[in-house]
């Protein structure tokens, strides 16, 4: 997934099609004013925070859990069958 998103302030964020690694919430990113700095991404739920170079897979995304050093092999996608029990829009599964 890619985040596809034309940022024209340094305080406007957009929501990202990642979840947090740490609690599941949806991540936000955003880009200074200037486009030469790094991308910045935050959970909208437990605020952690972290900057990457690009707009690859976020630092704190569920598509970078590992399992030791192994790849766990979980993805953020979207949610193909939302219910009252599960309402998120996007959501990490694992991937065969």
């Amino acid at each position: 997934m890619s985040v596809a998103v034309d940022l024209s302030s340094e305080e406007c964020w957009a929501l990202a099609e990642h979840v947090c690694r740490a609690c599941l919430g949806r991540l936000l990113v955003r880009r200074p004013v200037e486009r030469c700095g790094p991308w910045v991404y935050r959970c909208s739920n437990c605020g952690v925070e972290a900057e990457a170079s690009g707009a690859g897979r976020p630092p704190i995304c569920a598509c970078n859990m590992k399992v030791g050093r192994k790849d766990a092999g979980i993805r953020c996608v979207r949610n193909d069958r939302p219910r009252p029990e599960l309402l998120c829009e996007i959501v990490a599964r694992e991937i065969p």
